[in-house]
Formats: structure tokens, sequence, C-alpha cells
């Protein structure tokens, strides 16, 4: 049986369960979640600086339009999904809606 894993977001907890269900709620995600949720996926080699950036910019001059891409969590709790958004949203230091879904099965 898999561990459960609950992610804490500004409005309620979402659990990442092994029922097989997979869960989309649209989340406020501030800074300091962005960086809880990115260190369940720790790999940096292929960011993409300017992307980040150009998020990041958007973000904070109100351009960011909240779209139908998603921020992916697994059903272990790994970030699959939405790394350069999170480092935008890091970057620019704050909260961001973004559609979250959880307990999505990794490919084999």
């Amino acid at each position: 049986m898999k561990k459960q894993k609950k992610i804490q977001t500004a409005e309620s907890d979402v659990l990442a369960n092994d029922a097989g269900n997979i869960s989309v709620k649209l989340v406020s995600i501030t800074p300091g979640m962005a960086v809880d949720m990115l260190r369940t996926n720790p790999d940096c080699d292929d960011l993409d600086e300017e992307k980040i950036q150009e998020f990041a910019g958007k973000m904070k001059s109100g351009l960011w339009k909240t779209n139908g891409t998603t921020i992916v969590i697994s059903d272990d709790g790994t970030l699959l999904d939405g790394r350069l958004r999170l480092w935008a949203v890091f970057e620019a230091g704050i909260p961001v809606s973004f559609l979250v879904a959880v307990n999505v099965v990794r490919d084999n």
C-alpha cells in the first residue's frame, strides 16, 4: 500500500493517495508552497532561466493568466510537471493561481 502524501494549499489540503482518483483543483500557490513542491523534484539540469524570468515578469505585472495548464503531482507525491512555473512563482515572490492535479500515476 502506498503512503498518503498531503499537499498543503492556501485553501485546503489536497490528499494524494492510492485510490486511483485524480483530483484537480484551482490553488493559489505561494512562493513557499512552490519551493515545497519543487523539493519533490530537485532536477535542475534543464531549467530554462529565460523562460522562468519571462513567466515571473508576467506574474509580477499581472499579465499571467490562469489557463488549463496544470501543475502535476504523482500518486507518490513527486512533482511531474510545472517546474518552470513554480520557479517563476518563487522568483516573482507573489501567489499565483494554477490548476493542480494530484494522484497522477507515473509513467513506467
